[in-house]
């Protein structure tokens, strides 16, 4: 069968993305392989060219010979687009939602859309027996609308708590650095004609999350609590970027448990997936194409699904997340190593992971 691919080095311009403010289609779902060979994905019919234990073999095999030049040349970055689409949709309480990307990156709603849903996460598998990682669903939410320009807005509402915040030069600090996360993610979109919003705000202001900032913590959930050194890092910005691309439901790309746990023969080794993707390793700010088409297809669907009932009750169904979590408390970007190198990750001790591993199944 043919292999269908498109490159991601260069520009984004070189692909097949439409010019937004276009008449929409008929959003119905297509096959797998159509959609994923359009976002830049590599397939072989409706399938994946590797599987992931096969493509982590190849590119490990790859950064042990080369000694990482070879993550110059996002190599293997469509094989890659393709497994992780596949497993984020998949493991989307959405899952039944997957339109035509070109129909996706022209939509045009007349009034803002609240959405909201579950992704899985998966942690926990052994390398020694290669068991399968048990699967945690967790909240995404955020509003998509259009501007006068026709711009898609994406915007995320966070209301920061903390004891460091009663110092108002730490509460600067936060909404600086939640721009710059915005503008990784708004440089770097199709067309540049997605706009992200990354807001501090109260709680009178029905914020999608409610965040505990702490200092020097070694961990942070991202719906729970957050490190405030994240705010003063040269590379913070790229990490905030991360942690609020999970608030927009796409999941951590790596293993927690196997990357703290069970490190391993090299970085690939231990992540198992694209090191140079955001989602993968948190330090690094490129994205990639399919990482807004997640984003986009659950608006595109409201639309398309939504009767002014359904729509009422989603709204109504927002209301009421908010308030269990207030009681459960354009151009590609080069990789290029930040100004200011992150620090090596201490090894979690095995009871620190159970106790984050309790925190992900209470909020699920």
């Amino acid at each position: 069968m043919k292999t269908s691919s498109i490159l991601f080095f260069g520009s984004l311009a070189l692909l097949p993305f439409p010019v937004f403010g276009e008449e929409t289609g008929s959003l119905a779902n297509i096959e797998f392989g159509q959609l994923a060979s359009q976002l830049g994905a590599t397939t072989v019919g409706e399938n994946c060219r590797y599987k992931k234990l096969d493509l982590t073999k190849i590119e490990s095999d790859d950064f042990s010979s080369s000694n990482h030049f070879i993550f110059n040349q996002d190599k293997y970055a469509g094989d890659w687009s393709c497994i992780n689409l596949k497993a984020h949709i998949k493991d989307d309480s959405l899952k039944d939602c997957t339109p035509n990307p070109s129909d996706v990156f022209q939509l045009s709603p007349d009034s803002p859309l609240k959405i909201n849903g579950k992704e899985g996460y998966r942690a926990g598998g052994i390398p020694i027996l290669n068991t399968p990682a048990l699967k945690f669903n967790m909240p995404y939410q955020y509003e998509v609308s259009k501007d006068k320009e026709n711009n898609l807005n994406v915007t995320v509402k966070i209301h920061f708590t903390g004891s460091i915040l009663k110092d108002p030069s730490n509460k600067a600090l936060v909404q600086v650095q939640l721009d710059k996360a915005a503008e990784v993610w708004s440089k770097q979109s199709p067309s540049g004609k997605m706009k992200f919003h990354f807001l501090s705000v109260e709680a009178s202001e029905k914020p999608d999350f409610k965040v505990e900032l702490k200092p020097k913590i070694h961990a942070h959930l991202y719906n729970s609590t957050w490190d405030f050194e994240l705010f003063k890092a040269g590379y913070g910005a790229n990490t905030i970027a991360h942690e609020i691309g999970h608030m927009m439901g796409i999941p951590d790309e790596y293993d927690p448990f196997r990357d703290d746990i069970w490190k391993v023969h090299n970085e690939v080794d231990s992540r198992r997936c694209n090191t140079r993707g955001m989602m993968c390793n948190s330090y690094v700010k490129k994205t990639y194409p399919y990482y807004y088409y997640l984003i986009l297809r659950r608006a595109a669907c409201a639309l398309r699904d939504q009767s002014p009932s359904q729509k009422e009750t989603v709204e109504k169904s927002l209301d009421v997340m908010s308030e269990v979590q207030a009681v459960t408390k354009g151009p590609t970007v080069d990789c290029e190593p930040e100004t200011e190198a992150p620090p090596k990750k201490k090894r979690s001790k095995f009871l620190d992971y159970l106790r984050r591993l309790f925190q992900r199944s209470k909020n699920d």
